[in-house]
């Protein structure tokens, strides 16, 4: 005697428009998923080395250490050499303690509105005894990495 269906059984056509829909529905994911994952490695930004950004910042300071301020204002970049003229630069470093020591920290680099910028934090040790603490935001002007900021 062949079986019969009860209401608790789907019918069979019902049981196949449910597995369909489960496969299109696990299919669209994947795919989802797979787009959103193209996406972030394709905007994704490249590494930027922070070799250049340590060598700048060691040059920087080097200079400041050695009393050569004339570089070291070189060293700047544009947006912090319009804030004062190197003769005003050269004035406050010749004020200050002289730099006896300085040690970089860390350095790190990020894309900034799509540009390069890089972050030096560095420990001077002043003649006076004083040892400061600064965090030195750092941009890439053409091919070369400049320093930003207030005078240190």
């Amino acid at each position: 005697m062949p079986a019969s269906k009860s209401s608790a059984t789907p019918a069979d056509g019902k049981t196949g428009r449910m597995r369909s829909r489960r496969t299109v529905v696990s299919v669209a994911a994947v795919c989802v998923i797979g787009a959103i994952i193209a996406i972030y490695f394709a905007v994704r930004s490249p590494n930027i080395p922070t070799g250049p950004v340590r060598s700048t910042a060691q040059t920087f300071f080097n200079d400041l250490k050695t009393k050569n301020f004339h570089d070291a204002y070189g060293s700047l970049c544009a947006v912090t050499r319009q804030s004062f003229t190197e003769e005003q630069f050269v004035s406050s470093q010749e004020q200050l303690s002289t730099v006896d020591t300085f040690t970089i920290v860390s350095v790190s680099t990020q894309r900034v509105d799509g540009a390069p910028a890089g972050t030096a934090v560095v420990n001077l040790m002043r003649n006076s005894g004083t040892i400061e603490h600064h965090s030195i935001p750092m941009v890439k002007q053409g091919d070369q990495w400049f320093v930003c900021g207030e005078p240190y």
